[in-house]
């Protein structure tokens, strides 16, 4: 991997344990150089940062508002749900699925992957499911 070479950038909710279910706390997370960081809307600066080597996963429930979950040492347990380009009002979710939601998951899952993550199955993203689109209220585990 090149130095400073970004591999993911992209809208995200992020949760602990349900906290604050729909209106959970949306930022960018971004994968450089083999580290996860997360950056919550509004903040100048990432408030963590992980090497993607230390970070395990799997996919979210399907009734769940999130996509997956992912663990560090640095995060604990976090359920993640990568909104699709144009934010979450941007297009589909809900009764309409939307592709771009998937696509955007999927890049952010194969970056965690080629840093060294271990994210187990193909999470579904949660705006490409018919549904709630985005807003279930159930935690994955």
């Amino acid at each position: 991997m090149n130095p400073g070479a970004l591999v993911f950038e992209g809208a995200a909710r992020l949760d602990q344990r349900d906290a604050f279910g729909p209106t959970s706390p949306r930022g960018t997370l971004r994968v450089v150089d083999g580290d996860l960081s997360w950056q919550p809307a509004g903040w100048g600066a990432p408030v963590w940062l992980v090497a993607t080597g230390d970070v395990i996963g799997a996919a979210a429930g399907a009734l769940s508002a999130f996509d997956l979950w992912l663990e560090s040492p640095v995060t604990g347990t976090v359920a993640v749900g990568v909104e699709p380009a144009g934010g979450q009002w941007g297009s589909g979710g809900g009764n309409a699925p939307d592709v771009a939601g998937q696509l955007a998951l999927d890049a952010f899952v194969a970056a965690l992957r080629s840093g060294g993550a271990r994210v187990v199955g193909e999470p579904r993203s949660s705006w490409s499911r018919p549904g709630p689109g985005g807003l279930g209220v159930l935690w994955p585990f």
